[in-house]
């Protein structure tokens, strides 16, 4: 590790990790897809919202917490399912 490795977490963690293609990534790859496609998609299209809003804030979103939690989390955020019925209802 060198020095400015060491002020610096993020940076040490890339430095030791080895990238490599798998093609045992590719289902999930695949999955994460359908998932991303149905939930910026399709529930702005089933709510009524329009879609652009929904990946902008997505992507918005995800750019806040990557710098909140430093990049320590590979998460993707996104809308829910969970709120299509309280939206319809209400």
């Amino acid at each position: 590790m060198t020095r400015s490795d060491a002020r610096d977490p993020v940076r040490a963690i890339l430095a030791r990790t080895e990238w490599s293609f798998d093609l045992r990534a590719v289902p999930i790859g695949v999955q994460m897809l359908l998932v991303a496609f149905g939930s910026l998609v399709l529930v702005p299209i089933l709510t009524g919202l329009d879609p652009n809003v929904a990946l902008f804030t997505a992507g918005a979103g995800t750019l806040v917490f990557q710098l909140v939690t430093r990049g320590k989390v590979p998460v993707f955020l996104a809308s829910s399912f969970a709120f299509i019925a309280p939206i319809q209802v209400g």
